[in-house]
């Protein structure tokens, strides 16, 4: 007995291979929506959003209240437009900020730090200056190596300003010039967070 196999169309073969086309089709746009997803969740994770916690006064010596907003890195700049804090403007001179953050070491580190500011400004950890800028009208620079001990620290940076200026912290923690500290530092052993009331080290 034999058996007889009839013949596939062009026509048929040309469906099969349109219905294997739209299935490959629809799982690689499957694919692709969900990574996007997956990618932003990740970054989320990663980026640990606003570090510094700032309190801008309008005036130059950070009494009554302050307007409060974070920021994700200490390097800021303000001219005549003023600058503007939680939807509010304030005059952009004769006005203070401090700002504060909380720095997370898993070993002793030794960290080159950079204070500038075109008003008085300083640098302290944990309670301790370290850096000190007092020429109100002129910028200015200063820059030391601190070896800080492992475990928590709470830094803290406060400035006042009779005009329009700029402020920045800078920070080095693998070797690489100093740059303005904040959320972008991506260094094992090393962490910032936003200071929390619950935190005795950094409240």
């Amino acid at each position: 007995m034999s058996l007889s196999v009839a013949p596939i169309a062009p026509a048929d073969h040309a469906q099969r291979a349109e219905r294997v086309s739209r299935r490959v089709t629809r799982w690689m746009t499957a694919i692709a929506l969900l990574s996007a997803p997956l990618c932003l969740l990740w970054a989320l994770i990663r980026d640990p959003g606003p570090v510094w916690r700032a309190q801008y006064f309008g005036n130059t010596d950070l009494a009554g209240a302050a307007f409060v907003r974070s920021e994700r890195e200490l390097g800021v700049y303000w001219d005549e437009r003023h600058p503007t804090v939680e939807g509010s403007t304030i005059a952009g001179h004769n006005l203070s900020m401090r700002w504060d953050t909380c720095l997370q070491l898993d070993q002793p580190r030794e960290i080159p730090f950079q204070l500038v500011s075109d008003g008085s400004a300083s640098f302290s950890v944990d309670g301790q200056e370290q850096l000190h800028l007092d020429d109100e009208q002129n910028r200015g620079a200063r820059g030391d190596v601190l070896r800080l001990a492992a475990g928590a620290h709470r830094l803290l940076v406060e400035m006042s300003s009779v005009s329009w200026g700029s402020l920045a912290l800078n920070a080095s923690f693998d070797g690489r010039a100093p740059r303005a500290l904040g959320s972008r530092e991506k260094i094992v052993g090393v962490r910032l967070r936003y200071p929390a009331a619950a935190d005795p080290v950094c409240p």
